[in-house]
């Protein structure tokens, strides 16, 4: 199972046409953590094919997206989300207890700009 996690594209096509056509033959899933549904709706004219789940950011104005949303994919429940709605530029304790309540084996987030791993 290989997953391509990425977010925050903030109007820069060019960088999800890069990563998806890096990934698009050896990726089983793509997440977008938003902040960029603009650009990965452009980049999907040409790559129409890959499967991709999403959520929205808190610049992505109008989206049709949730916030948050719970993925069961390879034996896995992911909770993604971009992570403003539980404040994860401040700390990360609302997302960790709603991960928790959910029961996500696996939590992704964008929205920081920081790359950030933690096994808890």
């Amino acid at each position: 199972m290989r997953i391509v996690v990425f977010s925050d594209s903030h109007r820069r096509v060019s960088n999800v046409l890069k990563i998806i056509e890096r990934h698009k033959n050896n990726a089983d899933l793509f997440f977008f953590l938003g902040d960029g549904n603009d650009d990965v709706d452009e980049a999907l004219t040409m790559y129409p094919d890959i499967k991709i789940e999403r959520v929205c950011g808190n610049c992505d104005f109008s989206s049709v997206y949730p916030a948050s949303k719970i993925i069961e994919f390879g034996g896995k429940r992911f909770l993604i989300t971009h992570g403003h709605p539980y404040y994860v530029k401040h700390n990360l304790y609302n997302l960790e207890r709603e991960a928790k309540s959910v029961k996500a084996d696996i939590c992704l987030f964008g929205h920081t700009h920081i790359p950030y791993i933690e096994n808890i």
